[in-house]
């Protein structure tokens, strides 16, 4: 009876004070409470039970300076690209800024929009997953996932910025299921090869502007990429320098630096 009247027992949300029962709350790593309309204050791709209520606090701080500079900045670029062939998702691209947004069903429920960095892009590949042999379709998937650099201590390419957050890499699963049926062994690759992967080959440094569609097979891609690793530093430290100075421009320091102070 004790642990029954424990679990329906309302407990305080540490933000807005409000009393919330099991079902509207997550606890956090120093027992207290975020209500589930306090978390949407946070980024999707954070998991708050890994944080104090003063890490989150500061995370939210974050997040609203991300989401001003996304309204305020990012969307002012007039040559913003938008790479929409994905189920229920966008990215959006600005070069100006060397930054892009994902724009997605969870962020839609959320109160701010994070913002990434093209220097935070580690890697990508192309997936592909298959039907049994006696489905209509042979693929049940098809899309690409960005690997993204993270606060690990094995990232040790560059200086880590990855701040808080939680997300190591993210799947843009690629068109809807009514157009699996016209996907055939020759095109597939090149539809999963499309406008993603070879933007995200461009900010990579592995095509050039005059050469931006070209293709390898994977294990031509891996040779390709170690050959290119000094190229690909170089390319990251100019976005690198690119964002920092649009971030300094907005608030007088990097969200790095907003967050380690």
């Amino acid at each position: 009876m004790g642990l029954f009247s424990n679990l329906l027992k309302k407990e305080e949300c540490a933000f807005c004070y409000k009393e919330v029962g099991m079902l509207s709350r997550t606890k956090l790593k120093d027992d207290t409470f975020i209500c589930s309309d306090c978390v949407k204050d946070c980024s999707p791709y954070i998991s708050a039970v890994r944080y104090t209520k003063e890490e989150i606090d500061k995370h939210i701080r974050y997040m609203q300076k991300q989401d001003e500079f996304y309204r305020t900045v990012f969307l002012e670029d007039p040559n913003l690209e938008t790479i929409s062939k994905f189920i229920n998702e966008s990215i959006i691209f600005s070069d100006k800024y060397a930054m892009f947004a994902i724009v997605n069903g969870k962020t839609k429920l959320r109160h701010y929009q994070n913002v990434f960095r093209y220097d935070q892009i580690r890697d990508f590949k192309m997936y592909k997953e298959n039907n049994p042999e006696d489905a209509k379709t042979k693929y049940s998937e098809i899309g690409v996932v960005i690997k993204l650099l993270s606060d690990s201590k094995s990232d040790t390419e560059l200086e880590n910025f990855f701040t808080s957050e939680d997300l190591k890499e993210y799947t843009c699963p690629y068109l809807d299921s009514d157009e699996f049926k016209l996907l055939t062994d020759r095109n597939v690759n090149e539809i999963t090869g499309g406008l993603l992967s070879r933007k995200l080959e461009r900010i990579l440094g592995l095509a050039n502007e005059g050469n931006l569609s070209i293709h390898y097979k994977d294990s031509d891609r891996e040779s390709y990429r170690n050959i290119s690793e000094v190229g690909r530093f170089f390319e990251r430290k100019a976005y690198k320098d690119i964002a920092d100075n649009a971030e300094k421009e907005f608030m007088g320091e990097t969200f790095k630096e907003f967050l380690n102070k």
